[in-house]
């Protein structure tokens, strides 16, 4: 009887979430959004990446302050912070869509939780410029 209702909410689970996926791509916007943040994500990825590769020693400058000069030192894989944070904010943003799919106020708010993520990712990316040109230049 326990495997007939823990099968029985398993599949609930599955339709639920194809469903949900449905809901969230049925719109173009949606697809173009996603386009947009798997770029982000992935320019994010491979510029830390490069740093990575291309930086010998193991600290490195992950902050610096105009007024008061180094702020931040770390391991070099510390680069790659920047890039998890923003799959973080995308894997979030997108759980939000996939549990309003439904409601009559996803397309609304679908524009503002996907430029979040975009917005988000465009500031970590500029971060992670800022750690090229303070250690390579």
């Amino acid at each position: 009887m326990k495997y007939s209702k823990l099968s029985n909410k398993w599949y609930l689970f599955r339709d639920q979430a194809v469903s949900a996926f449905r809901a969230v791509f049925s719109w173009r916007h949606s697809w173009v959004f996603l386009i947009l943040n798997i770029l982000l994500l992935s320019s994010l990825f491979l510029g830390s990446w490069k740093i990575f590769q291309d930086f010998q020693e193991n600290i490195l400058i992950l902050h610096y302050n105009v007024d008061f000069g180094v702020d931040w030192i770390g391991e070099k894989k510390s680069v790659f912070l920047l890039a998890q944070i923003a799959l973080a904010f995308f894997l979030f943003d997108f759980l939000i869509l996939l549990i309003v799919a439904k409601k009559k106020y996803y397309r609304f708010l679908s524009f503002f939780v996907w430029g979040a993520a975009i917005i988000s990712e465009i500031f970590l990316l500029a971060a992670l410029f800022s750690i090229y040109l303070v250690n390579f230049r």
